[in-house]
């Protein structure tokens, strides 16, 4: 293909080295110039990294912008640094500081480690290190939770070349987080009347400010929480940057590119899990389930499938769902769900 068509653009998920080594190797084996859409891998990393993000985080906002951690260099030294913590907080999260989003991550409750010797301790983290989907690779993060954290938001941004401008912000969201191990199950738009949303937005685009002018280009987004008494006025704190496309940036920009040329709809971002594993099912039947619910091309609502694969294995659910407003978009999100869990 590449040969044929003289040259060639790569657009990976996240511009790691084996990627950059993939161009390279295209160009020499075809003699065709071959581009790449995305960072080179250093930067990629760092953008990726949690350790890095959280130093960022301080040195630009301020101690108190990022969670309280520390990190682990082995399981010893794990096990007693999540010990001393636990003694004076509810809840801390053990974390893979390179890990994309949560996995590989796990809580731990003060409330359970209650009796338990250090030896008990070491043997219980890890056993759930060894759950993570990669080999563990020390350091890990031990981190501390705010115990009246109310919202998860995300800032997403595309961040073009310097000489392009600024970075954009495309949408506030507001994840929805389930299950101890805090999974991305979903996600809905947050308007800009909420009164966080400025500042929110204001810290978000100093930090890809530093990000592009150390030399990052493309999907970037921030995770952070919202905590304290007052929801009007709460403290933000960062969690991790994702220089990579994730389950929010992937809708945001196929609504955006569906719906050009117009103000883009309100959706809701379904990634759910049914109530109890299923038998697998073709993808067919769950089109038939919801076939007058499919938005099709010139329509104002409807729902648009973005993987089958969990509903051919029987494990969940991915969509988004169209309307023109909120209220309509999760009444069909609902009935979608209802349908294809029958």
């Amino acid at each position: 293909f590449v040969e044929q068509a003289g040259r060639a653009t790569l657009v990976p998920y996240s511009a790691t080295g084996a990627f950059w080594r993939l161009a390279r190797q295209l160009g020499v084996d075809t003699g065709a110039t071959i581009s790449l859409a995305g960072s080179f891998p250093a930067i990629t990393e760092a953008a990726n990294n949690k350790v890095f993000f959280t130093g960022l985080v301080r040195a630009l906002l301020g101690a108190a912008a990022a969670p309280r951690e520390v990190l682990a260099h082995g399981p010893a030294a794990l096990a007693g640094r999540v010990s001393k913590i636990a003694r004076d907080c509810r809840k801390l999260v053990v974390k893979l500081p390179d890990s994309a989003g949560s996995a590989g991550n796990f809580p731990v409750f003060s409330a359970d480690l209650a009796g338990l010797s250090m030896r008990a301790l070491h043997s219980y983290l890890v056993d759930r290190l060894g759950t993570a989907p990669t080999p563990t690779r020390f350091p890990v993060i031990v981190q501390v939770w705010q115990n009246s954290v109310f919202s998860s938001p995300s800032l997403q941004l595309w961040v073009p070349q310097r000489t392009a401008g600024p970075p954009i912000i495309e949408g506030v969201f507001r994840q929805i987080i389930a299950g101890p191990e805090g999974r991305f199950v979903g996600a809905h738009p947050v308007g800009s009347a909420e009164p966080w949303v400025a500042e929110f937005c204001r810290q978000g685009l100093m930090l890809g400010q530093v990000f592009q002018d150390l030399g990052l280009f493309g999907r970037c987004s921030f995770d952070a929480v919202l905590f304290g008494d007052d929801p009007e006025d709460p403290a933000i704190q960062w969690l991790e940057c994702n220089g990579r496309w994730g389950g929010v940036s992937i809708p945001v920009v196929l609504v955006n590119r569906l719906f050009a040329g117009s103000d883009p709809p309100y959706f809701a971002i379904e990634q759910t899990a049914p109530q109890s594993h299923r038998p697998g099912r073709p993808f067919s039947d769950g089109l038939r389930l919801v076939s007058d619910l499919l938005w099709r091309p010139g329509a104002s609502q409807g729902i648009i499938f973005l993987t089958p694969s969990g509903f051919e294995a029987g494990t969940g659910h991915h969509f988004i769902s169209v309307a023109p407003s909120e209220h309509e978009a999760n009444g069909q999100a609902h009935s979608a769900i209802a349908r294809l869990q029958t």
